[in-house]
């Protein structure tokens, strides 16, 4: 299984793409801003921390806790995405950026909860 934990970390470098949404700044283009979503896949390295060895009853529990921690954190987002939609801020720029931090967040706020969840 050190392999799954080596792919994960590997996984992790994917959240580099999430630069790319600068070049918003540069082009103005609001389809960049959404590169910066591919920040979310930093996750993977808490995630890669994790023993996935031998996956018990403890773990199972650790995870849906943590999925219920997340899936708040995506009903927020979902919720502030569609306010910031409804009110047009940014012409659209505003709605993909808090897609984008939605997404991240969701990711993370699972990472994390899993982290503190094994851990204790």
């Amino acid at each position: 299984m050190r392999i799954r934990n080596a792919l994960l970390n590997f996984g992790g470098f994917a959240g580099l793409v999430g630069f790319v949404g600068l070049r918003y700044f540069a082009t103005g283009n609001p389809g960049d801003l959404f590169y910066f979503s591919f920040f979310a896949f930093f996750s993977f390295f808490v995630l890669g921390r994790i023993n996935y060895e031998y996956p018990d009853e403890r773990w199972r529990e650790n995870s849906r806790r943590a999925s219920a921690v997340a899936f708040r954190v995506a009903a927020c987002a979902v919720l502030l995405t569609g306010f910031v939609a409804a009110n047009s801020l940014g012409d659209g720029e505003g709605a993909v950026l808090a897609a984008a931090f939605g997404w991240t967040a969701s990711l993370f706020s699972y990472a994390i909860a899993f982290r503190i969840y094994e851990a204790s």
